[in-house]
């Protein structure tokens, strides 16, 4: 299984610095972090990661996902029908695993049918 690092971290820029320095010592394959806080499907590159970002709808820069997966692993995104702030990927290791990515603000109405349908 590859080693995963997930985490809120209410503000990429505000923490990107702590985000490296947890990469260099746990060395994951995966990197999930919810509430990014960027504008439009922006993203920051992580040295030797690709990543994939979904932001929070509108102009605001709240919310959002970002997953960051090692260039060494093979992977390959799962495009999502949905409007939940999510991304997901099909990560193909010793066996095939599914990594999906979502933040739910407090604040939203969960929709427990379109969590289903994700």
């Amino acid at each position: 299984m590859p080693n995963i690092i997930q985490w809120n971290v209410r503000g990429l820029r505000a923490n990107f610095e702590e985000l490296r320095l947890l990469c260099n010592q746990y060395n994951p394959q995966i990197v999930a972090v919810q509430e990014c806080q960027l504008r439009k499907d922006k993203i920051i590159n992580l040295t030797g990661f690709s990543g994939l970002t979904k932001s929070s709808p509108g102009d605001n820069a709240t919310g959002g996902v970002t997953l960051y997966i090692h260039k060494s692993v093979l992977f390959s995104e799962i495009q999502l029908d949905t409007d939940l702030q999510a991304v997901a990927v099909r990560v193909s290791a010793k066996k095939t695993l599914t990594v999906c990515n979502i933040y739910l603000p407090p604040s939203l109405d969960v929709n427990f049918s379109a969590l289903e349908h994700l």
